[in-house]
């Protein structure tokens, strides 16, 4: 038997070349770059979905307060409204899925989210929610994808 001269008659080794890795690293890097902003709309986009919802609820239970009493409540606690799960009552707001909630003066109910600029309000003499973007990126795809179309003022989407 012959001896091969040299560590490549010894040593037979298949591995990545490190161009082909950092191919590898860029591309994974691409991917998340698109994914992550995608990801962040989508979770934002469940919250205030479901915050909504429950602004819709307490909107019926203060129309159904204005009717029996002439005026609407500024208190939680005198309206016909069941805390989801997750949501808790504290003195005069609403906590519920990232967002805080209070009476603003006897005109409307505003939530402002705890971990982004998103703020929603419902005034109680209009038929639409407002969505206020503040110029975040981030708020104006959470906004539009509710179904709001933005105002003639450019600064908030009316969601209907």
């Amino acid at each position: 038997m012959e001896k091969k001269s040299g560590l490549s008659g010894y040593l037979d080794i298949k591995a990545f070349t490190l161009i082909e890795l950092l191919v590898v690293v860029l591309i994974i890097g691409v991917l998340a770059a698109v994914a992550v902003p995608k990801y962040r709309v989508a979770v934002e986009k469940t919250r205030a979905t479901n915050l909504i919802l429950l602004i819709r609820a307490i909107d019926q239970a203060e129309q159904r307060y204005y009717l029996a009493n002439g005026e609407y409540t500024r208190d939680f606690d005198v309206l016909d409204v069941d805390m989801p799960a997750g949501g808790n009552r504290v003195q005069a707001s609403v906590s519920y899925q990232g967002f805080s909630c209070w009476f603003n003066g006897s005109v409307s109910l505003h939530c402002k989210s705890k971990t982004t600029s998103l703020d929603i309000e419902k005034y109680f003499s209009a038929s639409s929610i407002d969505c206020w973007h503040w110029d975040s990126a981030l708020n104006h795809a959470v906004c539009k994808s509710l179904g709001g179309i933005l105002d003639s003022s450019g600064r908030v989407y009316l969601i209907k």
